[in-house]
């Protein structure tokens, strides 16, 4: 049974004191009605009042937080859950299931909202959220965005009010290589990491000017391999040095074996300088004017070390399979050029970014099975004279290729269901619609195994909404990060 919050007389008056404390004289009059209605506003802003668990199924909390039961459950990675529980401790979830065969302690709050929709919180795979307003230029392969955030900020709420709770972040810029992604968490007023040692995508920008010369444009997508033929040539180098540090050591030994050996022959001569007695060697001496030069190696030279380059490095780890690499391109010859690069470079992990032109290389993109990022809403009617298709989702889909929306810009940060909706009503089908804004983009970014469904062990985020989330009626009732509110609906 639900129960209203109450106030004690003394709690009242104390309240009331406090705010009057504050008033300067002659306001006073203004704040009366304010602080008497002060606990119907707290009231208003309560969650729906919780209830216990019937007694008799445990006897201690547990460690869990919160029981969220809702009319469904919406897994994503698994059937759909009618009349459907979640369990939430330490920030993860601890079980889900049917309301008749999930128990949980007594003692746990419980929040019910009947007929209510539970989803996995969303992912937006190409945000550009917290981004400054310069943004980045040329920033170079590499380049940290996390570092260049802005922290606080509206982007923060306007993502959290459409249920996103993870985001990767990419720079915007006219350069091609913009620099590593962020992984980020959404909060109210700014954002947390996603983890100390998460990043996202490396990102390469092929979008060209359309007044290019065909043939300037050509040799620039030609050209992509070269800046990894060079990545491994340092990488060369870098182990050549490894290899020559190694070899200086064993000369080192043997040069100092010989000096020993030379300075106890002299030791034993009239006149002659015993070692601790020799002033230090300089660079390419081997002991004292008067002493005999030993017969063996000479003194070796520690090799010179090559100077680090940080964006090689990070193509480097691109090329171990330890960053992605996502690459932007809209026209078909850029989309070529994209496969071809990441075919030639052997790289897995790739995916595509915007793909305006897919329908035009569609059997490529299937060929190649690469990871495709759409933002379908606000696109350009056509593109180099050729009109845009809008069923672009539906026959990637269609193709088996996976499938991620996201929202390309940080004004449209929390409409992730608006967007998988108008992608719905061109062909793709719901529950497709609805992964490719949950589960495929923290695929395609490796962070699966923490966010993207409701299993077990993931992380405890959820967005609650009051009808199917792609439903136009749909409202934002609760989301939770970490089993958390973060944002609660009317």
């Amino acid at each position: 049974m639900s129960r209203q919050p109450r106030w004690s007389s003394s709690a009242l008056a104390s309240a009331v004191f406090r705010l009057f404390r504050r008033v300067p004289v002659g306001v006073a009059p203004i704040w009366i009605p304010t602080a008497l209605a002060l606990p119907a506003v707290l009231a208003a802003q309560d969650p729906p009042p919780a209830r216990s668990q019937e007694p008799g199924q445990a006897s201690s909390a547990a460690g869990v937080d919160l029981v969220l039961h809702v009319g469904t459950v919406h897994t994503v990675s698994g059937p759909t859950i009618e009349d459907g529980v979640l369990v939430l401790a330490k920030g993860r979830i601890a079980a889900v299931g049917p309301r008749a065969s999930i128990t949980w302690p007594q003692g746990v709050p419980v929040l019910e909202l009947p007929g209510a929709h539970a989803y996995p919180g969303l992912v937006d795979a190409w945000s550009r959220a917290f981004l400054p307003a310069a943004g980045f230029g040329e920033a170079g392969a590499g380049t940290d965005v996390a570092a260049g955030l802005d922290r606080f900020g509206a982007d923060g709420r306007r993502c959290v009010r459409g249920g996103v709770t993870t985001a990767h972040v990419l720079a915007a810029g006219d350069g091609k290589w913009l620099g590593t992604g962020a992984l980020v968490r959404p909060r109210p007023d700014a954002f947390e990491p996603f983890a100390p040692d998460r990043t996202g995508a490396e990102l390469l920008r092929l979008v060209g000017d359309p007044r290019q010369h065909p043939v300037t444009r050509y040799k620039e997508l030609v050209d992509l391999g070269r800046v990894f033929e060079e990545a491994e040539a340092y990488d060369k180098a870098r182990s050549k040095h490894a290899d020559a540090v190694a070899k200086y050591g064993k000369d080192w030994a043997a040069y100092l074996d010989a000096v020993r050996a030379a300075a106890g022959k002299n030791a034993k001569k009239p006149g002659g300088t015993s070692p601790e007695e020799a002033p230090p060697a300089a660079e390419g001496e081997t002991g004292s004017a008067g002493a005999e030069r030993p017969s063996g190696p000479k003194r070796p030279t520690y090799p010179k070390k090559p100077p680090l380059d940080p964006q090689k490095e990070a193509l480097l780890a691109v090329a171990a399979g330890k960053v992605p690499l996502w690459i932007e391109a809209q026209r078909r010859e850029e989309l070529r050029a994209a496969l071809r690069l990441l075919a030639d470079e052997g790289l897995r992990r790739g995916a595509l970014l915007g793909c305006l032109d897919g329908l035009a290389v569609l059997d490529e993109l299937a060929a190649a099975g690469v990871g495709v990022v759409l933002t379908p809403t606000g696109l350009p009617a056509e593109l180099d004279g050729e009109p845009v298709d809008a069923r672009l989702a539906r026959a990637l889909f269609e193709k088996g290729l996976p499938l991620a929306i996201a929202s390309g810009n940080a004004q449209r940060s929390g409409d992730l269901p608006l967007m998988a909706a108008a992608c719905v009503g061109d062909g793709l089908p719901e529950d497709a619609a609805v992964r490719a804004i949950t589960l495929t983009p923290a695929e395609l970014l490796g962070i699966d195994g923490d966010v993207g469904s409701l299993d077990v062990g993931k992380r405890a985020d959820v967005v609650v909404t009051s009808a199917p989330i792609l439903r136009s009626e749909a409202r934002v009732l609760r989301v939770l990060a970490d089993g958390q509110a973060i944002y609660q609906g009317r």
